[in-house]
């Protein structure tokens, strides 16, 4: 093989390479193969929040974004994300809970992981935390 023809093969996989990984990060970025629920709003007891719920189920997993918006504002912010097992859709089911604080909220949702989580054991499901806006 000359000089010549292997630099043409580098360049030809540099490319491909490059290519790839840039689909890559396209596709697992986007909400491709994912069906949303209807979404949830769940307000604060002072009435100051609304965390709305997304959640998504695809094959082989179930998850949701979760936002909160300010009383009389059109923004929303996304507080972060949660992920469960397989057809488990906590929020839709109603296996979550709430707990409000005055700068955070605390979510806690059964993700399916039976070996660890007990269904009608709140303390044993995931936990997320987030600051409010």
């Amino acid at each position: 093989m000359t000089k010549s023809k292997a630099l043409k093969i580098g360049k030809i996989a540099v490319i491909l390479v490059v290519v790839s990984a840039f689909l890559l990060l396209l596709l697992s970025s986007c909400d491709v193969g994912r069906y949303y629920e209807d979404d949830l709003k769940i307000k604060s007891p002072d009435g100051k929040w609304t965390l709305i719920i997304k959640e998504w189920g695809t094959i082989g997993g179930t998850g949701a974004k979760i936002y909160c918006s300010k009383k009389g504002s059109i923004f929303k912010k996304l507080l972060g994300e949660t992920s469960a097992d397989d057809v488990v859709y906590p929020f839709k089911k109603g296996y979550y809970t709430v707990e409000w604080e005055e700068d955070t909220v605390m979510i806690r949702y059964f993700a399916g992981e039976t070996s660890i989580q007990k269904l009608d054991d709140p303390s044993t499901w995931e936990t997320a935390q987030y600051e409010l806006p």
